[in-house]
């Protein structure tokens, strides 16, 4: 209690006064560890209070609250300056370890977390470590990535900060991804589909269904990527390089061709205002305010 009564002289309680401070506090303990309550919980100093009103005159029960009060005010600041001091140890740890920004900044997250979830200052064991990584899935519902960078986070600061050997206790909870095949829309519930979309819209989703193409793919088409004589369509990854090639149903050839003299009429346009390359470097699709080349 030597820095508690440091506190409580900073805070202008007299000299006489630091005894009884304590004792108020020690009593305040006793009456939460006979009652299994929290000693942190503003329902339980209330309990207290009352309690004490039965059995203390008023001057006496006005001390004994200042008394908790100023009590918890001062183990949340030591509390608070201890885990301050906990996560700058875990970030020199993990920057002598030379791991990115990125990674630092996700393992300081859930160390900071786990510590304010915890409310502990000291005695933390693998029990804690398991209990929080189920109360982060089963209550605020996180991803399995989220799951697993916890675990590593959590395992890096026990092992490097706290000094806890875990083993290979942890890998126990990691989340394995389940593999689902994926499911396939039905022809009546594609043709449902289509019945909400028209014009251009149409037109991308009806290539994305019938080309096996992803969204992202559909949008980077450009006019050379498609030959309607031979029905086919061209992939390209990022770089450049053909990923693969698809065939293109007879039926979108058509609507693709109507599609070309509305696409030709932006390439002209853009192409006057020397915002176009060559026509086969043209998107499929085009913006409307701003033609990408």
């Amino acid at each position: 209690m030597k820095g508690f009564k440091e506190f409580l002289r900073v805070q202008g309680v007299s000299e006489k006064q630091l005894s009884h401070y304590v004792a108020w506090v020690m009593n305040y303990a006793d009456f939460c560890d006979d009652r299994h309550r929290d000693y942190w919980g503003e329902d339980s100093i209330q309990a207290y209070m009352k309690a004490s009103g039965r059995l203390n005159a008023e001057w006496k029960v006005s001390q004994a609250e200042d008394a908790v009060r100023q009590y918890i005010f001062w183990r949340k600041g030591q509390k608070e300056s201890l885990y301050v001091s906990l996560l700058k140890e875990l970030e020199k740890e993990m920057g002598a370890a030379a791991n990115s920004f990125k990674t630092l900044e996700a393992y300081m997250f859930w160390a900071e977390k786990f510590l304010l979830w915890s409310g502990k200052e000291r005695g933390w064991d693998f029990d804690d470590f398991r209990t929080f990584i189920k109360v982060i899935v089963a209550d605020q519902g996180v991803s399995i990535a989220s799951q697993n960078q916890a675990i590593s986070a959590l395992r890096c600061f026990f092992e490097k900060v706290l000094k806890v050997d875990l083993a290979s206790k942890p890998q126990t909870l990691r989340a394995k991804k389940l593999k689902v095949l994926p499911s396939i829309m039905s022809r009546e519930l594609i043709r449902e589909l289509f019945q909400y979309l028209e014009g251009v819209d149409l037109l991308l989703v009806k290539l994305m269904y019938g080309c096996g193409l992803r969204c992202g793919e559909v949008y980077k088409l450009r006019l050379g990527d498609v030959d309607l004589r031979k029905a086919m369509v061209r992939v390209m990854s990022d770089k450049g390089e053909m990923k693969r090639e698809v065939f293109l149903p007879k039926g979108l050839c058509l609507e693709l061709k109507r599609h070309l003299i509305f696409v030709k009429e932006l390439y002209l346009s853009d192409q006057g205002l020397g915002l176009s390359g060559g026509w086969e470097e043209y998107y499929l699709f085009p913006s409307l305010s701003l033609s990408r080349v």
